[in-house]
């Protein structure tokens, strides 16, 4: 795929985020989160980042607030696995935060957590090409 292709696949990921904050509804915030997710797999798939994310969405199963460390304990683990340098620390502070940002029922908290783990991704964007 083209430079820029694989660009716009980025960029379509962050525009679906910054307009799911825009809504009210937790359901329809989860699925635009899912999309952007989808978008960003294949983006980092395609530029041959070597750092994986986990991404679980809010199901009647996953309720339990030990689903929401388990998922926290395995971005420390899959940081430690897939250690590049320093940069790989930025993929797994920026899931944590989206991680609880999804498990509040707090729609400022979500919010902030969203806004707040952009400078996260931002940086490993431009370190990981």
């Amino acid at each position: 795929m083209g430079f820029w292709l694989n660009q716009a696949l980025g960029l379509l990921g962050s525009l679906i985020v910054f307009v799911s904050v825009q809504f009210n509804n937790r359901r329809v915030i989860l699925a635009a989160q899912a999309a952007a997710c989808l978008m960003w797999i294949v983006h980092y798939g395609l530029l041959g980042a070597r750092s994986v994310v986990f991404y679980f969405n809010d199901r009647k199963w996953a309720q339990s607030r030990a689903w929401l460390w388990a998922f926290l304990a395995l971005y420390v683990v899959n940081t430690v696995l897939t250690w590049d340098g320093p940069v790989s620390l930025l993929p797994g502070i920026a899931m944590s935060m989206t991680t609880v940002a999804l498990w509040t029922r707090d729609m400022r908290r979500t919010r902030l957590l969203y806004l707040t783990n952009s400078p996260f991704w931002f940086t490993y964007d431009i370190l990981a090409r």
